[in-house]
């Protein structure tokens, strides 16, 4: 693994800019959804045939906890959605200065071996995550 701070190249794709308003804007949208009202909600699929919970259960549920500040809730009901909620605005702020000030971005390098464990270490986040899920009940 190489981590180094350089500029953006010519033509290359500016992720933290496009990351932080996609993240920017699903936060506005979580807040949209869960303060102002959200149409009724549609029977998850997975559910409807299996009667487990998806992946993304509780995510909704989470993100109001958030906003009202029940933090020991929202990361009962769905952990991911509360630790990335929590990870966006100080990555949104690093993202728009750096967008901001054309300053050098951190890019970090992985070898083959190295993708392949970040690939698994991202597999078993995931099925930790729906084994909590379906473990908790939902």
């Amino acid at each position: 693994m190489r981590v180094s701070f350089r500029p953006l190249n010519a033509g290359e794709t500016d992720h933290e800019l496009l990351w932080s308003l996609v993240g920017l804007g699903a936060l506005g949208l979580a807040f949209a959804w869960t303060k102002v009202g959200s149409p009724a909600l549609l029977v998850c699929p997975l559910r409807a045939v299996t009667g487990l919970p998806c992946p993304t259960c509780g995510s909704t549920r989470a993100w109001a906890a958030l906003l009202d500040g029940r933090l020991g809730d929202a990361a009962r009901l769905n952990p991911l959605v509360f630790a990335t909620t929590l990870a966006l605005p100080p990555y949104a702020v690093y993202g728009l200065t750096v967008a901001a000030a054309s300053l050098p971005r951190i890019r970090i390098q992985l070898g083959r071996s190295g993708r392949a464990a970040l690939r698994i270490l991202v597999a078993l986040l995931g099925a930790t995550l729906w084994l909590f899920l379906i473990i908790d009940g939902r």
